[in-house]
């Protein structure tokens, strides 16, 4: 089943939510909130219900994430609170941050590096003639990294065009 794209059910979201609000006032990760009883009753049908429960915590918040990886449904205020996330941000935005906590990391002392951890940057495949103004426009104007893809995003884009 491919991952669902705009509008996603509630009880998919509400799932989230609550495994959020889990992660932020248990001592463990949000994902753990898959082991309890409350997430075992997360599956609609009986097939789904059976595979629902040969899964561990960490392949159902999987599953879950999965699930929401194209969401646009915006997360609720609350709950983005606890994650000291900025508001606004999709259910896709929060699930592509949350889904790097599930693979198995050294554990941090405190709270789980969700919450308040910033955003890594995001790798894409430049095309090599953007990536070489890039650094021409870095070299020669001494500009802000930041700046500098704007701008040279912006040729590329006027190049592609005109084309």
């Amino acid at each position: 089943m491919l991952p669902r794209s705009g509008h996603a059910p509630g009880h998919l979201r509400d799932m989230l939510c609550e495994a959020i609000e889990y992660g932020y006032h248990a001592p463990g990760e949000w994902w753990e909130y898959f082991d309890t009883e409350e997430a075992d009753n997360g599956s609609g049908n009986e097939r789904d219900r059976a595979a629902w429960g040969a899964m561990d915590a960490k392949a159902r918040a999987r599953w879950l994430t999965a699930q929401l990886w194209n969401t646009t449904d915006i997360v609720p205020r609350m709950y983005l609170e606890l994650c000291d996330l900025e508001q606004g941000m999709t259910y896709a935005q929060v699930v592509r941050r949350l889904r790097r906590t599930i693979e198995d990391a050294p554990k941090p002392s405190g709270r789980p590096p969700i919450y308040g951890e910033p955003m890594p940057l995001l790798h894409v495949n430049i095309p090599r003639d953007l990536m070489m103004r890039l650094n021409t426009i870095c070299d020669r104007e001494g500009m802000a990294k930041a700046e500098a893809v704007r701008q040279a995003l912006g040729l590329w884009v006027g190049m592609k065009s005109e084309r």
